[in-house]
């Protein structure tokens, strides 16, 4: 088999910017890490298209081994994987022209960020001009349904879907912080009867929005009003005053009651162990999300409609509220026995997902493979 200098597309834009800011970020260091397990590979590289060279303060400096720009990736590469940030059409060229292979990674719903570009003005984050000279697209298998066709004939090659990686280190900085700092475990604890149910899609757009779980705690409510300490949405600084929402929560029981909370955005790991017992989610066409893999890592129960990952948490089907509701009144009343065979079961079935496992590993081989045939 032969082996391959393979890239990766990063932006350092500031001198000591965090990779906590952008997932993009991670998910970049997940792959170089995936890569360099790869039987095809012979060195993994990330190529920096940001203004950001010193790298002495900055979090990058780890990696700087890693690490190339754009004039060395050209003599050093065969295939460059874009993933944070794209190249213009004159960097393409170059790169075709010394016989360096493109492949575009495609992390998000761009399919669904298109349309709204479309139809409301939005701004899509990413170009649909043409692109040309890509070998292949490699799409996440949760969007490879709406998102294959497209950059098929936006990108004229084909598109795979590509293993979903995840990996707990970013999230255990995170955690072992909050030990020293809160004097926690650093893994799910039971407190009250009453629980604490948070909510956390992002409301940006039509895919995960806190409408569904808004509906199923007012269900789980009714239902067992008793185990309802507070929901809480957070991620709701753009819909908390809308007057169309107003109008539908104020009529909610668990509104009048005062047990539903609409808060800003904070970091996963601060919310989880201070304001959370119970993960409520709800998506359409996104069945795969850090949140899910986050949470269940810590012990915390995630009720969630992602089948993609039936078997993680407890899985309603698409906008059942009803079903999600009698899962919080189960989990409410039953988890906290059974809390330490749920860790051990959720990490084991994460560990499909992490870079490491063989599964991922064997899955991107084929994939340079394919690419730079």
């Amino acid at each position: 088999m032969k082996k391959i200098n393979i890239g990766i597309t990063i932006n350092i834009e500031k001198p000591t910017e965090s990779f906590f800011t952008n997932g993009l970020k991670q998910n970049a260091i997940t792959f170089l890490e995936t890569f360099l397990k790869c039987k095809n590979v012979e060195n993994a590289y990330f190529v920096n298209l940001g203004p950001q060279k010193d790298l002495s303060q900055s979090p990058w400096k780890a990696y700087e081994k890693h690490i190339v720009n754009f004039n060395e990736a050209v003599e050093k590469l065969d295939l460059v994987v874009t993933v944070a940030v794209t190249f213009t059409n004159e960097m393409l060229e170059i790169l075709h022209k010394k016989g360096v292979r493109i492949a575009k990674h495609v992390l998000g719903s761009e399919y669904h960020f298109f349309v709204e570009s479309i139809l409301f003005g939005k701004n899509p984050g990413t170009s649909f001009k043409r692109r040309n000279h890509h070998s292949a697209v490699w799409l996440s298998p949760h969007i490879y349904q709406t998102g294959k066709d497209l950059f098929e004939v936006v990108c004229r090659c084909p598109a795979y879907s590509a293993p979903f990686v995840w990996s707990p280190k970013f999230l255990e900085h995170d955690v072992e912080i909050i030990k020293k700092t809160a004097g926690i475990s650093g893994i799910y604890e039971p407190k009250e009867v009453a629980k604490k149910v948070s909510v956390f899609e992002p409301n940006l757009n039509v895919i995960k929005t806190s409408l569904t779980p808004i509906i199923t705690g007012e269900k789980f409510y009714l239902k067992s009003p008793e185990l309802v300490k507070k929901i809480s949405i957070f991620c709701a600084n753009e819909i908390k005053n809308n007057s169309t929402l107003i109008d539908f929560v104020t009529d909610l029981e668990v509104q009048k009651n005062k047990k539903i909370f609409f808060e800003k955005r904070y970091g996963i790991v601060w919310s989880l162990f201070t304001h959370t017992d119970i993960v409520l989610s709800h998506q359409r066409d996104l069945a795969l999300n850090y949140l899910y893999f986050d949470a269940a890592w810590l012990g915390f129960p995630v009720v969630h409609n992602a089948h993609f990952v039936k078997e993680l948490g407890y899985y309603y089907e698409d906008f059942d509220a009803e079903q999600a509701a009698n899962l919080l009144v189960d989990v409410a009343k039953n988890f906290d026995a059974t809390k330490d065979e749920y860790l051990v079961k959720s990490r084991e079935y994460i560990s499909k997902f992490l870079p490491d496992h063989h599964r991922n590993i064997e899955g991107y081989e084929i994939l340079i493979e394919n690419a730079t045939m």
